[in-house]
């Protein structure tokens, strides 16, 4: 009676062992998100390695009310990437702890962003009706 023992390239596990959770977090961080005012709408758009994936808009009339908040990290569960929020609504956010809050007579809508003194300036200037602090 003979056994047999397969024999592994322990090397090659190694390896692939580091260099996928590499790859994978090497992706995540070129990961972005575009976010842009105009006075008739609002589109955002995310961009991952110089690829550009669907602008979403929602158009200024369909907004009821827009503003720029602070929120904690960890607060029901936000963090990174696209999450839904019961407080927020669908939750989009790359980095940082300030969001545009956008809420539409159907949905509510949470864009992380790091501009926040030049969106508030720009939303009080073109919006004061739709602003609500």
């Amino acid at each position: 009676m003979s056994y047999h023992f397969i024999q592994t390239n322990r090397q090659a596990i190694d390896i692939i062992h580091y260099a996928i959770p590499l790859l994978i977090m090497l992706s995540i961080s070129l990961l972005g998100l575009k976010v842009s005012l105009a006075e008739n709408q609002i589109s955002f758009q995310w961009i991952w390695i110089g690829f550009l994936f669907k602008k979403n808009r929602i158009p200024m009339d369909a907004i009821a009310e827009l503003r720029v908040i602070k929120y904690n990290f960890f607060e029901g569960g936000l963090g990174y990437g696209i999450r839904y929020s019961a407080k927020y609504g669908n939750v989009h956010n790359v980095c940082g702890n300030a969001g545009l809050l956008i809420k539409t007579k159907k949905k509510r809508l949470l864009l992380g962003i790091q501009k926040e003194k030049a969106i508030k300036a720009f939303i009080l200037e073109n919006f004061p009706s739709k602003r609500n602090e």
